[in-house]
């Protein structure tokens, strides 16, 4: 199950919020190929006075699968960064990704370790 955490000071309605966790559920289970019920995003707000700088910062954390490569974290980096820029008035370089991937022995669902 790919977790999808984003911190970010981006303003958004509740429903424009929800829209974007639906498009960003979209890019990811496309480029890995998994159904999107698979797919949790969760956006954490920073108040503006807590950072520097307007950012948001896409931290993806899954387990390891041949899906799961460059080729799709390029696609998914490329296509989320595209759809803030075109929503937002972020400078691209303030859009950050970090994929942490874990293999199934380090992965738990349901109260089940994966193999």
């Amino acid at each position: 199950m790919p977790i999808i955490k984003i911190d970010w000071t981006v303003e958004k309605t509740p429903s424009e919020k929800r829209s974007f966790i639906d498009k960003v559920t979209d890019i990811v289970s496309g480029a890995i190929h998994a159904p999107k019920d698979v797919v949790n995003v969760l956006i954490r707000d920073l108040p503006k006075e807590n950072v520097r700088e307007d950012a948001a910062v896409f931290t993806i954390t899954w387990s390891k699968t041949s899906e799961r490569n460059q080729s799709a974290k390029h696609t998914i980096t490329s296509e989320i960064t595209n759809l803030l820029i075109n929503t937002t008035d972020l400078n691209p370089g303030r859009i950050v990704f970090f994929f942490h991937d874990l293999d199934g022995e380090n992965v738990g669902v349901a109260g089940k370790m994966r193999e």
